[in-house]
């Protein structure tokens, strides 16, 4: 509006006197809010002088109010110069798709000559949306709930026990893992996610053990991964960016099992020790919910175990990075006048 009012002072006569002779919008709050806001414009530029706009002459005609009624308007409106406008600014909004489009043109009265016409384009936000009555478009961001589920890889990294096991990791393993996630929105920044994680262990190494010589064996498994997660989020326009942090606990999904060159397979019952994890959320808003690629940093605080009727027997510490994506989807919005 400071640009358009620039090139009428250009073309048009000193001290001009201009109207806002109508606004048509979608509703009548946000018609009323732009005549508002370019009035404020308009009587903040003293080269210029703002008469009453349509709504307002309609408004004194019925009510018959006086001037005082309005309190001070000598810096806004002068009600005496209802018909002495020299400029008249006409416009509309349109709405188009996640934007707004404000189109303003202003003619120079008598001559029917448009001085300047110029269109300008607004993102749709919280506040904007409440005053079309309309969904916001960033519903999505103000969620108290969500639920989601997600698909990818995960390199497991080993390192053997030197106190139960003699040999060496030949390959660390490549996990597929999926799993399911729900988290509680404290606020639309912070919330707490938990997590169920299905995945899989498969331990190849080779050594030398006394009496038997040189030998390979594997031991592999299958684990249910509970994270428990503080999660950080911020949320520029259709993007998505989480922090995660927290523990994990590792359920056993049936026994171990073993396999050896040397030694018949056999199955024993193992544990895993709480571990640690950390990680990034990248998300894109797309539909009703945000699709996203997660990558974490996992590592366990202790070793692996097997158990018998003889005891214990450590393995490995075990560290992971996995690759996911994933899709998410908010349930019950948190009201904008809450927020």
């Amino acid at each position: 509006m400071t640009e358009m009012l620039a090139v009428i002072s250009e073309r048009a006569p000193g001290s001009s006197n201009i109207r806002i002779r109508s606004f048509s919008a979608p509703t009548q709050i946000v018609s009323n809010r732009v005549i508002e806001i370019l009035g404020t414009i308009i009587s903040n530029n003293r080269q210029f002088n703002l008469v009453a706009t349509e709504q307002t002459i309609a408004l004194v005609r019925d009510e018959q109010q006086s001037q005082s009624s309005f309190g001070n308007q000598d810096d806004f409106i002068s009600v005496d110069n209802f018909d002495n406008a020299h400029i008249i600014i006409t416009g509309t909004l349109t709405r188009i798709n996640l934007n707004c489009v404000i189109h303003l043109e202003a003619t120079l009265v008598g001559k029917g000559v448009a001085l300047v016409q110029k269109d300008i384009t607004i993102r749709i936000d919280d506040t904007l949306a409440e005053m079309l009555n309309i969904s916001s478009p960033n519903a999505w961001k103000h969620k108290r709930f969500s639920v989601g589920g997600r698909f990818g890889v995960a390199p497991h990294f080993y390192t053997l026990s030197e106190d139960d096991i003699d040999g060496v990791v030949d390959a660390n393993h490549v996990a597929f893992e999926f799993g399911f996630q729900g988290a509680v929105y404290i606020t639309d920044y912070i919330a707490v996610q938990i997590e169920t994680l299905f995945t899989s262990d498969t331990v190849k190494l080779s050594g030398i053990e006394e009496g038997v010589g040189s030998y390979t064996a594997s031991y592999t498994s299958k684990t249910l991964t509970i994270p428990l997660l503080a999660r950080l989020s911020l949320k520029p326009d259709i993007f998505s960016v989480s922090l995660l942090v927290g523990p994990y606990f590792t359920l056993p999904l049936g026994q171990m099992e073993l396999s050896s060159d040397k030694h018949e397979d056999t199955s024993y019952d193992f544990s895993v020790p709480l571990g640690f994890m950390a990680g990034v959320n990248l998300g894109i808003h797309l539909g009703p919910g945000v699709l996203g690629l997660d990558v974490r940093y996992a590592v366990d605080t202790g070793r692996t175990s097997i158990h018998d009727g003889h005891g214990n027997m450590t393995l490995y510490n075990r560290s992971s990075l996995s690759f996911t994506l994933g899709y998410e989807i908010g349930l019950i919005g948190r009201s904008y006048s809450r927020r």
